[in-house]
């Protein structure tokens, strides 16, 4: 008697064991989670009752809401087990063939650029600038995340471009500066293209470009060169 109440007492000791180390995995993968996808951010909330809101900045007006399991600690979303995430603990890691998801419970940081500078001097744009962030429609993008390697060489209210990935090489144009501004437009009508680059307090400037339908800001960091010059410029003569 004494046996089987020890091996009863084991087994259920096992079994309530195994049921907290159940509960606990459910309950660490539920919660939101941060990623991107082409850049573009995306959040994911696995609620307690199996069902997750999904939404992708820019992609979609409304989250995309279904159930998910989680099986052997992959995580299979509307019953597809062709796509999986791998759940660590700390991290959803998986995808398909070309695209590949990370998602963490890290927020990722908000860009906010600074504010322009009303009164700044044509020469205050001068140098190299480099694309850092890009806000299309009103959403921001990490440029090195969709692979913008926009480039802007400024001399005087010569503005000269370069862009592997908008296929542009020595692109160049004549601005005209005003009211601590460079601006240029480029076509007629509808089909006019409006370009505007400010200066803003925090040092970089931000590019933008717009029609009659849409508009991109490129915000720009001077580039590590442009900035060992005008240092060796300021520094004194040995």
């Amino acid at each position: 008697m004494k046996k089987m109440t020890a091996f009863l007492m084991t087994l259920l000791m096992t079994v309530l064991l195994a049921v907290s180390v159940l509960a606990a995995e459910t309950a660490s993968i539920n919660g939101t989670w941060y990623g991107e996808m082409f850049g573009l951010p995306m959040e994911l909330n696995l609620k307690e009752d199996n069902t997750y809101e999904m939404t992708i900045a820019g992609a979609m007006e409304d989250a995309e809401t279904g159930t998910w399991e989680l099986k052997d600690n992959v995580l299979y979303m509307d019953g597809d087990e062709s796509m999986g995430l791998t759940f660590d603990g700390e991290s959803l890691k998986g995808g398909s063939e070309g695209l590949e998801l990370n998602f963490t419970r890290e927020e990722p940081e908000t860009f906010t650029p600074a504010n322009p500078v009303k009164d700044a001097k044509l020469e205050d744009f001068a140098g190299d600038w480099e694309a850092d962030n890009i806000s299309y429609q009103g959403i921001i993008l990490s440029g090195e995340a969709i692979g913008m390697d926009l480039k802007v060489t400024i001399d005087g209210t010569t503005v000269k471009m370069n862009s592997v990935f908008m296929e542009m090489e020595d692109e160049e144009g004549e601005y005209e500066f005003k009211d601590g501004k460079l601006t240029a437009s480029d076509g007629e009508g509808e089909e006019a293209i409006e370009s505007t680059i400010e200066l803003l307090e925090d040092g970089t400037i931000a590019l933008t470009m717009k029609d009659s339908e849409q508009n991109m800001t490129f915000y720009m960091n001077k580039s590590f060169a442009s900035e060992t010059v005008e240092k060796a410029e300021e520094e004194p003569a040995a």
